[in-house]
């Protein structure tokens, strides 16, 4: 019965023989390898609907970068997008409880479109784009106050 099997057990590795040709992975490999760690459906929800300040911190950088591209790539005679872009500015400074940068994107926004109702013939969308930044401007207008008296 042996004899059956003696070419056999000559083919199979032994467990030494696979234990000193493996190499043991160290800490970092088994923490590159381990699955990262899920959130569950509670935590998921708790964070997007009430995020922490320092993730309306990142996302309001974030947001901020972008508008800034989106401004630059703008030509100069793109009033309604650049007043747009200014008004959304000011609106994510108003997140972030920065009321004298909203103050100024909102005064831009409003010189913005200004000039495009006098000048030009989007008489509607200016005057929504007006109405949209001046609400933010007052917003921003009693933020700032309430921060000066606290």
């Amino acid at each position: 019965m042996t004899e059956e099997f003696t070419g056999v057990t000559d083919s199979v590795e032994t467990t030494d023989d696979i234990h000193s040709e493996a190499s043991v992975p160290g800490d970092d490999e088994v923490a590159a390898a381990a699955p990262p760690v899920r959130e569950t459906f509670g935590q998921y929800l708790r964070r997007r609907l009430w995020p922490s300040r320092q993730d309306l911190l990142q996302q309001a950088e974030s947001r901020l970068r972008e508008l800034e591209e989106a401004i630059e790539q703008r030509p100069e005679d793109d009033a309604p997008s650049k007043a747009t872009h200014h008004i959304l500015r000011g609106e994510l400074f108003l997140k972030v409880r920065a009321y004298e940068q909203a103050l100024a994107e909102f005064q831009q926004a409003l010189a913005l479109t200004e000039k495009q109702i006098d000048e030009g013939d989007w008489g509607v969308i200016a005057q929504i784009l007006q109405d949209r930044a001046w609400q933010g401007f007052q917003r921003a207008q009693r933020g700032w106050q309430r921060q000066q008296r606290s």
